[in-house]
């Protein structure tokens, strides 16, 4: 595994936590109640929209480069990724 691919690999699990937080905070806390926040959360509101559906490409890419290991961060990242894309989806 070269340098590139380690790097990616070690971020890629934090990206999508990030990714998975922003999209599960709004289910917890009313954000629109605090002007700081709702401005932030309309900021990021597109680069996360791309993230959502290209983050679970990257990490089905990075885990068949890796060989398909059971234990890898990237699938972690896959299923965590999948895991927000059905409760976005699903949710009301």
């Amino acid at each position: 595994m070269n340098f590139l691919q380690k790097i990616k690999a070690n971020y890629l699990p934090y990206v999508s936590i990030v990714a998975a937080l922003y999209w599960f905070v709004p289910l917890w806390i009313k954000i629109y109640d605090f002007a700081f926040l709702s401005a932030v959360y309309e900021i990021a509101w597109l680069p996360m929209v791309i993230l959502l559906f290209v983050l679970p490409l990257v990490s089905i890419f990075s885990w068949k480069k890796e060989g398909y290991p059971t234990r890898s961060k990237n699938l972690f990242s896959l299923f965590l990724n999948l895991v927000t894309l059905l409760v976005i989806l699903l949710k009301k």
